[in-house]
């Protein structure tokens, strides 16, 4: 599962972005990839939300940031998150690391898998992969 974010990610995009993710998380794909390489903004509710996504891929589905642009690059960076997530320059490299860990299962026993969501934004937009 691919999401491509852009523009500015701060507390007005962000509750939009979450909703996307917790959709992309209920049918356990392997990894869910967020593509930040048009994000022009990313402040502290942006960060936020990566780590609360990342506290839940701890548990049920791995996080992967893709391609993060160099204002990305430069806040995971400065807080010392970018030690905190799987970081890939493509997706389809997350994708097929993912492909090769196990799948995820979650707490009812289900496996990965599922069908893409759609989001309520235009600033994102999900891509199965």
């Amino acid at each position: 599962m691919v999401c491509s974010l852009a523009g500015d990610l701060d507390m007005h995009t962000c509750p939009q972005a979450q909703v996307a993710f917790w959709r992309a998380a209920e049918s356990r794909p392997r990894v869910v990839c967020v593509d930040m390489r048009e994000v022009t903004f990313c402040g502290s509710a942006a960060l936020n939300l990566l780590l609360g996504v990342q506290a839940l891929a701890e548990h049920e589905v791995p996080l992967a940031v893709v391609a993060p642009s160099r204002q990305v690059e430069r806040l995971l960076d400065l807080t010392d998150a970018d030690q905190l997530f799987r970081v890939y320059p493509r997706h389809e490299l997350a994708v097929d690391d993912g492909r090769r860990r196990p799948a995820a299962t979650c707490r009812c026993g289900h496996r990965a898998g599922g069908q893409a969501h759609s989001v309520p934004s235009a600033r994102s937009s999900w891509n199965r992969s």
